[in-house]
């Protein structure tokens, strides 16, 4: 068969809405990959936001955990402080928080469980010892790369003199304190671990 009658049988079996519909898919398939390109286009382009919370303990970057050992403890005892700068230099704004992980006193450990919530736990610091142990915040909000907190935390044990009705735990605990003292001379009478934390804040 020559070429010439091979065309002419390929062009009568080839319709001309064959040839339209082939055209309109063309022109689809190069319209959807203009939206695809241009939605790819669009996320590479997205600004990423850091993120760098900085928590300072003696001049030394820290990480969010903070441990702290109080050697000995005692009726009168000066005033134990310890304080943590936190740093916001990220570009989001953020809000600071903190939550009492865990607590070692004269060798009983207290620390949070599946009953045991770190605001419980917090509590327990507050109301149960005749010592009591407190964490400040200065501020909870941090702007962005301009943001600065003081975490403080104290640890009082005041005389009985100066709090009505608490002899008798004075007592309790000073004579355990002398003898957890005496006894394990190398281990400190409060353990603390307590974890700070900060969540990004949307504006």
């Amino acid at each position: 068969m020559s070429l010439k009658k091979v065309f002419y049988v390929i062009k009568k079996k080839v319709k001309i809405s064959n040839l339209i519909l082939l055209i309109v898919l063309l022109m689809f398939n190069s319209y959807a990959w203009f939206i695809y390109n241009t939605k790819v286009s669009t996320s590479l382009s997205a600004k990423i936001e850091a993120w760098d919370i900085a928590y300072i303990s003696n001049g030394i970057r820290e990480t969010q955990n903070i441990i702290l050992d109080v050697e000995k403890i005692y009726p009168g005892m000066t005033i134990y402080t310890h304080q943590i700068t936190v740093n916001n230099n990220g570009d989001t704004n953020a809000e600071l928080s903190f939550a009492v992980r865990k607590v070692e006193i004269l060798g009983q450990v207290y620390q949070v469980d599946a009953t045991t919530t770190p605001e419980m736990l917090y509590n327990k610091l507050q109301n149960d010892f005749p010592f009591k142990t407190t964490v400040t915040l200065s501020t909870t909000q941090l702007p962005a790369h301009t943001g600065t907190a003081t975490v403080t935390i104290k640890l009082e044990w005041e005389y009985e003199s100066e709090v009505t009705g608490k002899d008798e735990l004075d007592t309790q605990y000073g004579t355990s304190a002398y003898q957890f003292i005496t006894e394990h001379p190398d281990t400190p009478c409060v353990h603390l671990e307590i974890e700070l934390g900060a969540k990004q804040v949307n504006t």
